[in-house]
């Protein structure tokens, strides 16, 4: 069987893109991480926050899928933001990433790390 596809369009023609900026730790179990969203690719407001874990090593990070988001902003420009993470185990490594929800998709951006105070 063949399947032959014509006319066939991008449902974004530019997708949404965040940038993983920086973590600021601010006291015992508190980091402020940063973003940047860079393209809404079409969409009015895009949903960002941030994904993060406890990194085990660079194997266990390959197979660990389980992360845990942030709260949410909803931005309706290009920009940076900043969210307040709140209750890590001072002294443990946890890795983060930005992410951006527009309505047709997420993307996640790059992996950073840091060591909680």
């Amino acid at each position: 069987m063949v399947v032959k596809l014509q006319h066939v369009k991008p449902a974004i023609a530019t997708p949404p893109y965040a940038e993983t900026v920086r973590a600021t730790l601010e006291g015992d179990g508190i980091a402020v991480l940063e973003g940047k969203l860079i393209e809404l690719a079409g969409a009015e407001k895009v949903e960002v926050g941030f994904e993060l874990q406890e990194y085990l090593g660079f194997a266990e990070a390959m197979y660990n899928t389980k992360w845990t988001a942030t709260s949410t902003l909803q931005l309706g420009e290009p920009g940076s933001f900043r969210l307040h993470v709140k209750g890590l185990d001072p002294g443990t490594e946890y890795q983060y990433r930005v992410f951006a929800k527009h309505p047709k998709i997420t993307v996640r951006g790059d992996n950073r790390r840091f060591v909680a105070k």
